[in-house]
């Protein structure tokens, strides 16, 4: 009893387990599906017509970095005219996708990097066809696969759904003459608003065209597609003046036109028309040097494609700087090297521009790596006004030291200076600086025009200078004294006045020429020594810092004119003495 019981568990233990395996293996089996499809699944177009269709991806929530399938249709019923890669989700390209009419395939091999992709709508190509007979053209895809991003490459693949082209005879259709007959109209002058260049390539996908009917024209035949020698065949009445097409697909159109009269069909009209809608490829900013270098002009390499009108040229731009522009053999010729920047981290910008105006942008990013800074070993903390201003540093020999000198209010100007063997360097500022308050800094900058960060601002201080703070004092003394040596002068005619007059006033003459004297003395004494203590000052100055040459020429002067008048108030008094007494 026991063992049958003992039996029971482990029968349904087993079938437990099995059930959770098998469920788990179903489990993996849904969540690794991926199908690839055509889109639209089906379309209805007519006997000439441009059908595009495109290969999607449904990854139904797994990671995938790569796909490859050969899409085969019937070669009797459509032409592949073109195909394009440039708005696929995957950008890596083991073979760039191609194609054969004579076969009947397009053929696609590309993959991403980490961490893949994962989506129910992913783009993988865009084909486009051209309708050449009536009937249903079947595109189905042939020795497919999708594989899982698992480092493993595993094939989840579960379906495969083709489309399908239902073609049918274009209406309107009628067989015009090659031949022009004698008589029959002129080739139509045909216009357009849109696309008004034939040579040049435009964005947009709708074309309106127009043009002037003759009186005599009795219908107007026309057409569309991209063979230049192709025969109108579509008949319209003599009224019909213009057409407007919508959603032309990319590439080289023709649209052809001739006139009908009573003698026939005219000279025919084939007007070009260039369009491009899809930007140029994607691509990537590399640094072949790598992205962290002490080179200022690191060398920069880009590079992409257009399929449809080409690559016209290329715009560069690094951080706040207005862009560049760049020939395509500017760029294909050599790397780029950008002009020389500033230690840190830059940011570039890239654009690829198309000839009908389409771009496409890209961003980098690299860093500038600063060499050593100078060091500054001898600066004026503190200047009078007229001073000069010498700084002295060290750096790397042979190179330049550019000092900038920044007032209070933020104003800078900047002074270069060599670096000599020894690896010194000194410099005289080459301005005259206003007082107030200023920073010093500075930066070494190598043949290769590498630059260092700037030093640490350094304060220094301008104050007035010594000559304009006792320069209204000295003028003050010396007019004094100018004007005690006119009174001494005076004096003396005063007294020679007098004794001319009479002699009973000689005696008050004499004592009041003796208080004069004495007072002028006195007087002339004060500011003797005052004059001496400015000039002390000056010669004081001289010796923390070497004087301007408007100082020692200050100085000299008052000893020079301090003497004379000395002598000359000496010889005044004198003469007034003699005739006194």
């Amino acid at each position: 009893m026991l063992q049958h019981i003992f039996k029971n568990i482990i029968t349904k233990g087993t079938l437990s387990v099995v059930a959770v395996a098998a469920g788990s293996l179903l489990f993996t089996q849904v969540s690794l599906a991926a199908t690839l499809s055509i889109s639209p699944s089906s379309v209805k177009v007519s006997v000439g017509d441009i059908v595009p269709v495109k290969v999607v991806v449904d990854t139904t929530g797994s990671n995938i970095n790569s796909s490859d399938a050969v899409v085969r249709f019937p070669t009797d019923m459509l032409d592949v005219v073109s195909v394009s890669k440039s708005s696929s989700i995957f950008t890596l390209w083991v073979e760039d996708p191609k194609f054969s009419n004579p076969d009947g395939t397009v053929t696609f091999d590309g993959g991403l990097p980490n961490p893949g992709y994962t989506g129910s709508n992913g783009q993988v190509l865009s084909i486009i066809f051209k309708a050449k007979k009536a009937g249903t053209a079947s595109i189905v895809f042939a020795d497919a696969a999708v594989r899982q991003n698992d480092g493993l490459g595993t094939d989840i693949l579960t379906a495969k759904q083709s489309g399908s082209v239902s073609i049918k005879v274009s209406e309107l259709v009628e067989v015009v003459p090659v031949d022009t007959t004698p008589g029959s109209p002129l080739a139509p002058i045909v216009t357009s608003i849109t696309h008004p260049d034939q040579n040049k390539w435009y964005s947009s996908s709708t074309v309106q065209l127009k043009w002037s009917v003759p009186k005599d024209v009795t219908a107007v035949s026309t057409s569309i597609g991209h063979s230049p020698a192709s025969l109108p065949t579509v008949t319209s009445p003599a009224t019909t003046v213009n057409k407007t097409f919508n959603n032309l697909y990319d590439g080289v159109w023709y649209f052809n036109i001739r006139f009908k009269n009573k003698n026939g069909w005219g000279e025919v009209t084939h007007f070009k028309i260039q369009i491009d809608t899809i930007p140029p490829d994607a691509f990537k900013i590399t640094f072949p040097h790598g992205d962290t270098t002490s080179d200022p002009r690191p060398v920069v390499y880009f590079n992409t494609t257009d399929e449809t009108s080409g690559v016209q040229y290329y715009e560069v731009k690094i951080g706040e700087k207005q862009f560049q522009r760049l020939t395509i053999d500017d760029v294909s010729s050599n790397p780029y090297t950008p002009d020389p920047q500033d230690p840190g981290e830059h940011n570039i910008l890239v654009r690829a521009v198309d000839y009908a105006g389409n771009e496409t942008v890209q961003s980098g990013e690299f860093t500038v790596v600063p060499i050593n800074s100078p060091i500054i070993t001898d600066y004026p903390s503190e200047l009078s006004q007229g001073d000069l201003l010498r700084i002295r540093g060290t750096s790397y020999p042979l190179t330049d030291v550019e000092v900038v000198v920044t007032d209070a209010n933020g104003h800078s100007s900047s002074q270069l200076t060599n670096v000599q063997g020894d690896g010194n360097f000194g410099m005289i500022w080459a301005k005259n600086l206003e007082t107030g308050a200023y920073t010093i800094t500075a930066r070494a900058i190598d043949k290769h025009e590498a630059k260092s960060q700037f030093t640490k601002p350094l304060s220094m201080t301008v104050k007035k200078s010594a000559l304009v703070s006792v320069g209204s004092f000295v003028v003050s003394w010396l007019s004094l004294i100018v004007l005690l040596v006119i009174c001494a002068g005076g004096i003396g005619l005063l007294i020679t006045y007098f004794i001319h007059k009479g002699g009973a006033i000689k005696k008050s003459v004499r004592r009041d020429a003796a208080v004069a004297e004495s007072s002028v003395h006195k007087a002339f004494d004060l500011l003797r020594d005052n004059v001496r203590e400015q000039i002390k000052t000056l010669e004081k100055a001289g010796s923390k810092r070497e004087l301007t040459k408007e100082e020692e020429k200050v100085i000299k002067k008052l000893q020079e004119n301090l003497t004379k008048s000395e002598e000359y108030l000496e010889k005044e008094i004198a003469n007034i003495e003699k005739k006194v007494s």
